[in-house]
């Protein structure tokens, strides 16, 4: 989807989406005709902290902001709640990934052709290779 850096500089959503928008020069108007129908009051309350980001929207907003959507949800679920923030990336592992790391997951998965893959590690963590039993 997205190409541009996330930059986690900003206090809160708010600060960076009304950042992002100035530098790409889109208007609340235009974000909130990308959101879909009548989201012109969604967009001003969630820039004046009034109201958190709608989950539901997060793919459709990094969309018009041209941010990585997985970057912006962490940064969301980071304001909703921290503690389940932690907890999902303690479960689950990282929630964003570089796009070198989700090209390289997709060939393993591709090579993989549903098998587990083993990785055989090099110094007891570092993974030389994996093989597809």
């Amino acid at each position: 989807m997205k190409t541009q850096p996330f930059n986690t500089t900003y206090a809160t959503v708010a600060e960076f989406i009304e950042a992002r928008q100035s530098e790409l020069g889109k208007t609340d108007h235009e974000v909130a005709l990308a959101l879909g129908d009548d989201f012109d009051k969604v967009i001003m309350l969630i820039k004046r902290g009034a109201m958190k980001v709608p989950l539901n929207l997060i793919v459709e907003l990094a969309g018009v902001l041209d941010v990585d959507a997985a970057d912006l949800l962490k940064m969301v679920l980071a304001e909703y709640d921290a503690a389940l923030l932690a907890t999902i990336e303690r479960v689950l592992g990282p929630v964003t990934m570089s796009p070198a790391e989700i090209k390289l997951l997709q060939a393993v998965r591709k090579a993989a052709m549903g098998r587990d893959p083993i990785p055989l590690p090099l110094d007891g963590e570092s993974v030389l290779m994996l093989v597809m039993a």
